[in-house]
């Protein structure tokens, strides 16, 4: 089929779905009734929305739990003056810089096999 054929077949399709769907007043109106009488016989009751009490009861024993369950993080210790001095001297650091062309020795040797 070509696409001016599908087009029209679909135009013709969709012209006699509308013309089914075309309905009389009277049929709008019973119609209509219908859907009142159905309104009408569903109870009607106040709406009681108690949602927010479960979600508020789930957030404060959340908040309690986290609240009351120790903590297990470790704090960082407090470096004193004189180790802050070991850290930085420059000692250490040519010691470092000089162990670097070992390290890219090893590193080397592993990649090699």
């Amino acid at each position: 089929m070509s696409r001016k054929t599908n087009q029209q077949f679909v135009e013709g399709i969709t012209q006699q779905l509308d013309k089914s769907t075309e309905l009389d007043e009277h049929s709008l109106d019973s119609l209509a009734a219908a859907r009142q009488r159905a309104l009408a016989a569903i109870p009607q009751k106040p709406s009681k929305n108690y949602y927010w009490i479960g979600g508020a009861i789930t957030t404060s024993l959340l908040a309690a739990l986290l609240w009351l369950t120790p903590s297990t993080t470790e704090r960082a210790p407090k470096l004193d003056l004189a180790e802050l001095e070991w850290l930085l001297e420059s000692d250490d650091l040519q010691m470092l810089e000089d162990e670097l062309p070992f390290y890219d020795w090893v590193e080397m040797e592993v990649e090699a096999g």
